[in-house]
């Protein structure tokens, strides 16, 4: 059967330009682009998951590690998104202002 995850990105105008790198237990797997959505199968069972994101001054920051159990024959959406994205329509290249912990991932 298999199990899959679901990763849509939020419409924001932070990094736009560039597609966010899913990572899944250590490996990165695929990518995906702003206001858009990717589906990955997976093994079913536990897993983490990193979302990476590039800036023009090739600064890798992203996501801290999100914990989550996928039953076989289960989707599981998770949506991806700056932390702060009032920050990011006031400077919207502040990349001197991000951390390692600069997106958040929540289960939808």
């Amino acid at each position: 059967m298999g199990a899959f995850l679901l990763i849509k990105r939020k419409l924001e105008i932070d990094s736009a330009a560039f597609p966010y790198d899913i990572n899944i237990d250590g490996e990165d797997i695929g990518q995906v682009k702003v206001g858009k959505e990717s589906l990955f199968e997976v093994a079913p069972g536990h897993h983490t998951i990193r979302i990476f994101a590039n800036s023009i001054v090739h600064v890798k920051y992203g996501s801290d590690p999100f914990e989550v159990d996928i039953p076989d024959g289960v989707t599981v959406t998770l949506e991806v998104g700056s932390r702060n994205p009032l920050l990011d329509l006031v400077f919207p290249d502040h990349h001197f202002f991000h951390n390692k912990n600069h997106l958040k991932i929540t289960r939808i």
